[in-house]
Order: structure tokens, then C-alpha cells, then sequence
């Protein structure tokens, strides 16, 4: 089976479901240098309509650094039944916040 193909199932089976949760770890590698880092945690649940989303990204130099940190919550059916604006898209107006670039 194709990766593209297992890629596929995987979504259409978290689409089917109705409360998912999970953490995402990823480091960012160039050679052996760490470029950055980011962590989230997330849940969904359809059924009482809430979402839940929190992460953190730093990457930089040595003279620059980035970091940003955002928590977004969400309650009522509307968030949860997908009426196309979708679950990675409501950080607009919901409390978004975060820091920008910083001289080290």
C-alpha cells in the first residue's frame, strides 16, 4: 500500500470519528543543527461541539529567535459540525495571541 493511500485512511477514519485527540512533537533538523521546535496538543469532539487546540513554536539563530505560543478554545455545535471555515482556521478573533521576532 502506497503512503499516500495509508494518508488517506487515516483521515477519512479521524473524519469519521467523533472525539479525537492527540500531541504532535516535531523537531526541525538541518544537518545536526536544531532549527526549531513544535509541540501541540488538540481535541475534538463533535458530539458536545467542543475544540480545543494548544502550541508552541520556537525556531531561530543565534541571533534571531521566533516564538510563539497560542491556546484556542471553542464550545457550541457550530465549531464542531465543520461549516467550511474549518478547525485549523479559527484562530481570528478567539483570544490568538503570540510573539514575534525577537534579537536574542
Amino acid at each position: 500500500m502506497s503512503k499516500l493511500n495509508v494518508l488517506y485512511n487515516v483521515i477519512k477514519t479521524m473524519k469519521e470519528q467523533t472525539v479525537f485527540e492527540g500531541q504532535v512533537d516535531v523537531e526541525l533538523k538541518y544537518d545536526k543543527d536544531v532549527l526549531g521546535t513544535v509541540n501541540g496538543t488538540f481535541l475534538k469532539d463533535k458530539e458536545n461541539g467542543r475544540c480545543e487546540k494548544e502550541r508552541e513554536v520556537q525556531m531561530g539563530t543565534e541571533e534571531y529567535k521566533f516564538e510563539h505560543e497560542g491556546k484556542m478554545k471553542f464550545e457550541g455545535k457550530g465549531c464542531a459540525e465543520g461549516h467550511g471555515h474549518g478547525f485549523m482556521f479559527h484562530g481570528k478573533g478567539h483570544g490568538h495571541q503570540g510573539k514575534l521576532w525577537t534579537r536574542a
